[in-house]
């Protein structure tokens, strides 16, 4: 019988030097052996820094669970076992931080987790009642952020920071801000940076994005500058909704319309169709073909008139958040 350390890929040792270098300032080497950045990490947790800095790092999906897996631990309860039952990508991110994943070698590639309890115990500082304010205040952070990019697609690096320092009561500069999104993971695939040189009039905008920047994701943008228009304004509950765009439930009854008008779609078809008009990425022709295809030469009339409504009534980034029933030049930046 032998066990050994499960091999850890590139992407994951690479998130463990960049909690340990970036957010606990440790000035590990990449070079170093993921062992042995292991060995270092957990005696750093458990004697050099400040634990609670984690609640920065973590997801707030993450942290209630590992808040679970933290009392299954006071109650000597299964630790293993509550970790794979609340396991989920998001927790991943905890295993890097406070799991040991090794493996059985047999025949049936059993894995086994340890777990080191004695830094279990100083996990405490996570959820007294200093860490759980904590812990909401960055949860807060988090479905900022995620709402505006859900809501705009891309912005302006000028009204992002504005957005954010006006909804959080903050004073970030555009530097500080990014510095704090990337340092949480659940963030930092999400928002890309990137900047647009307009050459037929010399000039540069900063973007920010929930889209990896492409050549069509500049074709948003310019949309945006010819158009001229302000962002939409909503109120803070309408950002912080926008947090998690499930697509299906939002435009439910829209879905049953088209389905009801062209029943030979798929459902989720119907929901890329919605999420790729309010994207404006691809052209008209590329969005709507696939909703065309099989429908009943009598409903066909019916099925393009109710499209067209709907995507006028729809919130699109090209229109900074407006729908095109809703623009009027009232909304021009003067």
């Amino acid at each position: 019988m032998q066990i050994k350390k499960r091999k850890i890929e590139v992407p994951t040792k690479d998130t463990m030097l960049f909690i340990c270098n970036s957010i606990f300032h440790l000035d590990y080497k990449a070079t170093m052996p993921k062992s042995k950045i292991v060995a270092k990490m957990l005696d750093a947790y458990k004697t050099k820094v400040d634990l609670r800095k984690l609640i920065e790092v973590l997801s707030f999906d993450a942290y209630k669970k590992l808040e679970t897996i933290y009392n299954t631990h006071k109650k000597n309860g299964d630790v293993i076992d509550s970790f794979l039952t609340n396991f989920s990508d998001e927790l991943y991110d905890v295993m890097l931080i406070t799991f040991e994943e090794v493996i059985y070698e047999n025949d049936e590639k059993e894995f086994i987790y340890n777990y080191d309890r004695e830094l279990f115990d100083k996990l405490d500082v996570l959820f007294d009642d200093l860490g759980k304010e904590l812990a909401n205040n960055e949860y807060t952070f988090e479905r900022v952020i995620k709402g505006l990019l859900n809501t705009y697609g891309i912005m302006k690096k000028e009204y992002f920071v504005t957005f954010v320092n006006d909804y959080l009561d903050s004073n970030y500069t555009f530097d500080e801000l990014l510095d704090r999104i990337y340092s949480k993971l659940v963030l930092n695939p999400f928002v890309d940076r990137f900047t647009i040189n307009w050459k037929n009039i010399g000039e540069s905008d900063e973007f920010v994005s929930k889209i990896p920047y492409s050549e069509k994701l500049g074709n948003v943008a310019e949309s945006q500058k010819q158009l001229s228009f302000d962002y939409n304004f909503h109120e803070i509950d309408y950002i912080l909704d926008n947090y998690y765009i499930d697509y299906g439930k939002k435009y439910s009854k829209e879905i049953d319309d088209i389905k009801r008008l062209n029943n030979s779609l798929d459902k989720d078809v119907i929901i890329n169709f919605i999420k790729e008009v309010v994207e404006g990425i691809k052209s008209a022709d590329e969005i709507i073909r696939p909703i065309l295809e099989g429908v009943d030469e009598e409903n066909m009339d019916e099925l393009i008139n109710y499209l067209t409504n709907l995507h006028n009534s729809l919130e699109l980034y090209p229109l900074c958040g407006y729908s095109p029933y809703t623009l009027d030049e009232n909304k021009m930046i003067s």
